[in-house]
């Protein structure tokens, strides 16, 4: 009671007037994240139609929670927590809540390695068979070409991505070894490494055992003690401890139904637990860094390695947009950013840092389902709708050099699939076209997309597409021996425009006598049935068609079963899987048993105009078949392959 005698009238109008800024500032009550005294760049009320946009996103796509904050270097200007880390329990999303940020992870195992290299533990160029030659990797080019501790880091081994058998939902404690031992394919270098970059968390888990086998203790405890701790991260850890387990929030699905804890043997690819405060002051810790203010771990000349990839010909010829080690360079709304996504079912995060703006945000969700769906990307557009009305982007005067002569024009293919196994969908989906002009080159999307001027800008072949915040590079590759096309990550190989043309019409007419085939077979069902009961004749000519009908219907049924499994159930023997193995299993065999039935038939005899025709149907219908068992996909256990 002695708070509101007269002797306290100060006491309580500072009160009354704390009070009144708490419920009108637009984070609510996440205020122990910002600082008191930082400058708000856009006001409160531009921070308030934030909060508001933020809350409409979660709603609309079902996302349970979030937690979303923004921060300068020295400040944090906005926390938006919002939602649920646990809907059955009714617990709050707050800035301490834990999120599994997945990808993310690769950032921190990217700097205990650099704290090595620091500490003169490791060496970055060193060869990897001779540091842990007890992991199966298959590089062809290992005389000349070897692989080394770099590539893993910046995804330029040329190693497949995690095997869908990568999730492991009981055990967080299975040691690294015994999760490579699971499957040898994903570590085969596909080009030489450093060539080309291609995301792979395989590559991640090399460096881990490396860390292991250098450090001699397990990777966690390496990364909590030198990376997480000497950051003041001291929420966030690798392990799943009891502490972790009590604030950690639980994944949901677009039904918002709770997921699975997604255990993986990849664990330094995906296994850190971070907060919201936390990850806002490791961004902060990298902010620092960049404007040359000093960061924790590492001298200067360190951190700049960190943070650019060095191990491909195009960073070396000064391409900007290359992955660091463990950290991403994106060319967003005209500035370059540095960060990471993460995603795994149930969890969706990401940061970014602009050290051009000297801004930075987190954004973490508790939804990701087997769709791939998360409002994150919705929630990034708002932020950098909010960050652009901040800093409106500059007109940038581009003074273009003119087009070297020497660009190879022509077709290009993506060249850097994740995943081999599916790496042929790219010569149909994924092409681009360079061409010249009178007034310089331009590119398109082979064969029907809008040709986009390209203005270099540099004798790199630097370019600004119509949008003028594109950027790519052209170059003949040295170690490739052929034309290379680099656009963001995307990297593209040229190819004969003749046999691309080729495979487009023959995939076309595939195609069209396929969908022909089922949707015609039915009616000459009925037609055969009909003069079957009239003439007791009319059956014979539909046995070829059987196996081919058939056939696409089993093709069918098996993709639809896969394509409906989550990326846990995706690596694991059960019904969907199996159906998909045996499904595609009887269309090889009931595809090549009609086209040995319709071989026969055209032996026996017929006019020249019929038998070219039916050739033609049985050549096409046999090929697909063909091309599937030879690229791994008849009979193929997710499993296991």
């Amino acid at each position: 009671m002695m708070l509101f005698n007269k002797g306290n009238s100060d006491f309580r109008s500072h009160l009354v007037m704390l009070l009144f800024c708490i419920l009108l500032h637009p984070v609510g009550w996440c205020q122990n994240l910002v600082d008191p005294v930082a400058p708000v760049p856009a006001g409160r009320v531009g921070l308030r139609t934030l909060s508001g946009t933020i809350d409409s996103i979660l709603e609309a796509e079902n996302v349970p929670g979030a937690a979303v904050a923004l921060f300068t270097a020295d400040t944090v200007f906005f926390v938006h927590c919002s939602g649920y880390a646990n809907l059955e329990e009714g617990r709050k999303v707050t800035p301490s809540t834990l999120f599994r940020v997945s990808s993310i992870t690769k950032s921190f195992v990217g700097l205990a390695c650099m704290r090595l290299v620091y500490e003169g533990m490791l060496d970055l160029f060193s060869p990897v068979a001779k540091l842990v030659p007890e992991i199966a990797c298959y590089n062809r080019w290992e005389g000349d070409s070897p692989l080394r501790v770099v590539h893993l880091l910046e995804h330029t081994a040329g190693f497949n991505d995690h095997h869908f058998s990568n999730y492991n939902t009981s055990n967080p404690d299975v040691p690294l070894l015994d999760g490579l031992m699971r499957t040898t394919s994903n570590r085969v270098s596909r080009w030489k490494p450093g060539s080309v970059y291609s995301y792979s968390g395989e590559g991640y888990q090399v460096a881990g055992c490396i860390i292991e086998k250098v450090t001699h203790q397990r990777f966690e405890q390496f990364v909590d003690e030198q990376v997480l701790k000497p950051l003041q991260m001291n929420r966030s850890s690798m392990f799943l401890t009891p502490e972790v387990l009590d604030s950690l929030a639980t994944g949901y699905d677009r039904a918002k139904m709770p997921q699975p804890y997604p255990f993986v043997f990849a664990r330094p690819a995906a296994s850190l637990h971070a907060s919201l405060d936390d990850m806002v002051l490791f961004g902060r810790h990298l902010l620092k860094g960049f404007r040359g203010d000093g960061f924790p771990l590492l001298p200067d000349s360190l951190f700049r390695r960190f943070i650019r990839g060095e191990s491909t010909e195009a960073a070396r010829a000064g391409y900007p947009v290359v992955y660091g080690k463990g950290i991403s360079v994106f060319s967003e709304s005209g500035h370059t950013w540095f960060g990471h996504n993460g995603s795994d079912p149930g969890f969706a995060s990401m940061y970014r840092v602009c050290p051009e703006l000297g801004v930075g945000f987190v954004v973490l969700t508790n939804r990701f389902d087997k769709f791939g769906l998360t409002g994150i990307t919705a929630l990034k557009r708002s932020v950098n709708k909010f960050l652009a009305s901040l800093y409106p982007v500059p007109v940038k005067a581009v003074t273009p050099v003119a087009c070297p002569d020497d660009v190879p024009e022509g077709v290009y293919v993506a060249c850097n699939s994740r995943q081999a196994l599916f790496s042929w969908f790219d010569y149909f989906f994924n092409v681009k076209l360079i061409s010249r002009h009178d007034d310089g080159l331009s590119i398109s999307n082979f064969p029907f997309g809008e040709k986009e001027r390209m203005s270099f800008v540099s004798r790199n072949s630097f370019f600004a597409g119509d949008d003028s915040l594109s950027v790519a590079m052209v170059f003949r590759s040295a170690m490739l021996d052929r034309p290379l096309l680099v656009i963001g990550y995307d990297c593209y190989w040229q190819v004969s425009k003749p046999l691309l043309v080729f495979y487009f019409m023959i995939a076309t007419l595939i195609v069209v006598v396929m969908i022909t085939t089922l949707l015609s077979y039915p009616v000459l069902v009925v037609v055969a049935t009909v003069r079957w009961f009239r003439r007791r004749t009319g059956w014979r000519v539909l046995i070829p068609f059987h196996g081919f009908f058939w056939g696409i219907v089993l093709l069918v049924v098996g993709v639809e079963a896969f394509a409906g499994l989550s990326l846990v159930e995706m690596g694991r023997k059960n019904t969907a899987t199996l159906v998909y193995q045996w499904a595609s299993i009887l269309y090889f065999v009931l595809t090549v048993a009609g086209f040995v039935v319709l071989a026969a038939k055209i032996v026996k005899g017929g006019n020249w105009f019929a038998r070219t025709l039916w050739s033609a149907y049985a050549a096409l219908m046999l090929t697909p078949a063909v091309f599937l068992l030879f690229q791994g996909l008849i009979g193929l256990r997710f499993w296991h392959f």
